[in-house]
């Protein structure tokens, strides 16, 4: 993951083809080590000289990629050995193809390992590792953006698809991210236990694995690991069906379900369903810090999201803090109308009349500084009679935020992209659109149920 010089057997001139999208990354992004490119074809690609072997490259290579049919990967692979460290190897038509395929995979692994070479892949997508510029992957990116999460994963999604997502559309960043393909050689664990446990970049980790390859080492790097940071992981494979589609992603066996679930429980490790759970969870757990208990306090401009909220919060073993009196007699004086009493959720639509920058104030604010509040859910409605300027109201909160989680969930209008990029900009995370309450819920219940795991460690 920091190599000083990286060869690409399969470099190509032709736009769109993974040799040629994983140059352009390295050079667009500054990629500061050597590169060599092997193509017996051509003499230069994008300035940079051809090899139509990787023996003709004078110096020893610590990592290369190859990138040609699946027939030709053997030879690439004995070509490699004793002169380059590490491989990732981009091509399919492996184990997931065919027995044929599955043969040859092991004898790759069989001829690298021989030569002390070890190997990511095959049928993956590539690395990144935006620390030291490493944007090596068969998707072009135009721009990258650093952060404290890394992502692995026996799929090309959060190497690409996924990771341009977050690029393109969200405010946090990918520190490192690997695709895993096949696992034929190293695995999420040993990547884990090596690399990203120890890595003080890395806040979170972000997984989605089909196979579980050592139940046992599994286990103990997990453990080990969730005492540093949060690990949250998508098992596929719950279903007979969903095991027999592994087979023909990955070639993987994806093994017995239940005993995968008492795992990850045993180990810390946070279970999610679905790449968009992963990815929320990923973002608030970089964003928020801990929290000291679950007691929730809920600011809201509509009695139907107070109810959602409330039944949310509950499922997630989470509940309505106690307000102290000093609070709701402070917000009762700040914003609301005599008749209204304060209490948890502060229903605070029939107070706008204070001005909607100044409720959002003085609620939000209130809840933070409460000491029976653990966590604070803002569901914010996009709609004129409570539009403010965020730019004015978040600022001063966010001291409070290093201290205690703020989440907010917003619908409505367009205000609500408004709201997202300021907020987020701040590292407060917020989610939008009608799944919002929920999705800020299942977020608060993963940081309160982690906390929880390090307190029943000793850790916390």
């Amino acid at each position: 993951m920091e190599p000083s010089s990286i060869a690409i057997i399969g470099a190509s001139s032709v736009e769109g083809k993974a040799g040629n999208a994983i140059l352009k990354n390295l050079i667009k992004f500054s990629y500061s080590g050597k590169i060599y490119l092997i193509n017996p074809n051509e003499k230069e690609i994008l300035g940079h000289k051809c090899y139509k072997n990787i023996k003709e490259v004078p110096n020893s290579i610590d990592l290369a990629f190859i990138v040609i049919p699946a027939p030709l990967v053997l030879q690439a692979v004995k070509d490699c050995v004793n002169k380059v460290k590490y491989a990732v190897i981009i091509s399919a038509g492996f184990k997931e193809a065919s027995e044929e395929g599955k043969k040859l995979e092991e004898e790759i692994v069989r001829v690298a390992r021989s030569g002390g070479m070890r190997i990511i892949g095959p049928n993956c997508l590539g690395i990144i590792n935006s620390y030291n510029n490493l944007i090596a992957t068969a998707v072009t990116f135009d721009t990258f953006r650093k952060d404290n999460i890394a992502f692995l994963a026996q799929s090309g999604v959060l190497a690409g698809s996924y990771a341009k997502w977050i690029i393109d559309t969200q405010k946090f960043g990918i520190g490192v991210s690997i695709s895993l393909g096949n696992k034929s050689d190293l695995d999420e664990v040993e990547i884990i236990n090596g690399y990203l446990k120890d890595d003080p970049n890395i806040k979170v980790i972000g997984v989605y694995s089909e196979e579980i390859k050592d139940g046992r080492k599994f286990v103990e790097v997990m453990k080990e690991t969730t005492k540093h940071k949060p690990v949250i992981m998508i098992k596929s494979g719950r279903t007979k069906e969903g095991a027999r589609a592994i087979l023909s992603h990955t070639g993987s066996l994806a093994g017995d379900d239940a005993i995968v679930d008492a795992a990850l429980r045993q180990t810390g490790v946070i279970r999610v369903e679905d790449f968009g759970d992963l990815l929320d969870l990923v973002k608030v757990f970089d964003y928020c810090p801990l929290p000291k208990g679950n007691r929730v306090g809920i600011m809201t401009l509509s009695g139907a999201s107070s109810a959602l909220a409330i039944d949310m919060i509950s499922k997630m073993g989470l509940r309505l803090a106690n307000l102290e009196e000093e609070t709701k007699k402070w917000v009762e004086k700040e914003i609301m109308p005599p008749y209204q009493p304060a209490k948890n959720p502060l229903d605070v639509w029939i107070a706008l009349g204070a001005g909607a920058e100044k409720v959002h104030r003085v609620s939000i604010g209130a809840l933070l500084r409460d000491p029976n509040v653990d966590m604070v859910l803002a569901i914010m409605l996009a709609l004129p009679p409570s539009y403010f300027d965020a730019k004015k109201v978040f600022p001063e909160f966010l001291e409070l935020v290093k201290k205690k989680p703020l989440i907010a969930a917003t619908e409505g209008d367009k205000k609500t992209e408004e709201w997202f990029n300021i907020l987020e900009e701040m590292k407060i995370p917020v989610f939008t659109g009608q799944k919002s309450i929920k999705s800020a819920a299942k977020a608060m219940g993963a940081l309160y149920q982690y906390k929880m795991y390090l307190e029943k460690i000793g850790v916390a």
